[in-house]
């Protein structure tokens, strides 16, 4: 009997048993030989053990931690960069706005999408002849004369790179440059009046597309997108503006090619016609 009681208390135990990433509780049943429980520790299967989020968290903070020196380091070769104005240069509005809207374009905030634009060495490897870098060297030089120059310089980077790889939606790096060029039309909009007039896409646009283009109000986008507005002013309206004149002009010169040639035809109708008919044998007939 006292053997009975025990194989009637033991006919179900709990069993602990280690799992890889997380510990589980299993009632086996010694009559059946079969687990009939539940994981009960560290809620359902798959679940992270402490361990695992301490070992999460670690990885997390030396990522942070990393990317704050990273930042460190680019804020400090910024300021670097700041100090080594040739002596005698004038620090005029207009310079202090070049300097002040570099510095933003080359964040580390912005890192992920700038560094094609930013670092020389990944604009060559993206294909891109034209980047920002060239252009910090000139502000720093005092090559431009006013914000309207520094302006168009950095847009014939943005043109560029929509020119040789294509709109936004059919490439990365046209991707990011739409981001870039967005972030540096915002910081022209929070200048004073007088320098955001001078800077303005209406007064200092690309010179990559040539002639001024005319930017209207509003323009349609119609070459990537499913006919989704631009509403914001960039240079990537401006080349999408540029490339739909083209098209026009295109469409046009093959129309003007077709007319021509339907006329050439029938005036070599009507030359020939006249040399070969016997105009009174006609009237005869």
């Amino acid at each position: 009997m006292h053997n009975g009681a025990h194989a009637q208390y033991y006919a179900s135990v709990r069993v602990r048993q280690p799992k890889k990433g997380y510990e589980d509780e299993v009632y086996f049943d010694w009559n059946s030989s079969r687990r009939t429980g539940a994981y009960a520790v560290g809620g359902s299967a798959g679940s992270s053990s402490p361990r695992a989020q301490r070992e999460d968290e670690a990885r997390r903070k030396a990522e942070e931690a990393r990317l704050d020196k990273e930042q460190d380091r680019l804020a400090a070769e910024a300021e670097e960069r700041e100090r080594d104005l040739p002596e005698g240069l004038e620090i005029t509005p207009d310079l202090e706005a070049m300097l002040r809207i570099l510095r933003e374009l080359f964040a580390p905030k912005y890192l992920s999408f700038a560094r094609p634009f930013t670092d020389p060495a990944e604009a060559k490897e993206n294909g891109l002849d034209c980047h920002l870098a060239t252009v910090r060297s000139r502000v720093v030089a005092g090559a431009y004369k006013g914000l309207g120059e520094f302006a168009v310089a950095v847009r014939d980077v943005f043109a560029s790179c929509y020119l040789t790889q294509g709109h936004p939606d059919r490439s990365p790096v046209s991707k990011k440059c739409e981001r870039l060029d967005a972030v540096f039309e915002q910081n022209i909009t929070l200048l004073p009046r007088y320098l955001r007039d001078a800077a303005s896409l209406f007064a200092a646009p690309t010179a990559v597309l040539g002639p001024r283009e005319e930017v209207a109000p509003s323009a349609n986008s119609f070459t990537g997108r499913r006919q989704t507005q631009v509403q914001a002013v960039s240079t990537l309206r401006l080349v999408e503006s540029f490339k739909q004149r083209l098209a026009a002009e295109s469409d046009a010169q093959k129309a003007r090619a077709a007319r021509e040639r339907r006329e050439r035809l029938i005036a070599e109708a009507e030359a020939w016609a006249s040399e070969s008919i016997d105009t009174p044998a006609l009237e005869t007939l």
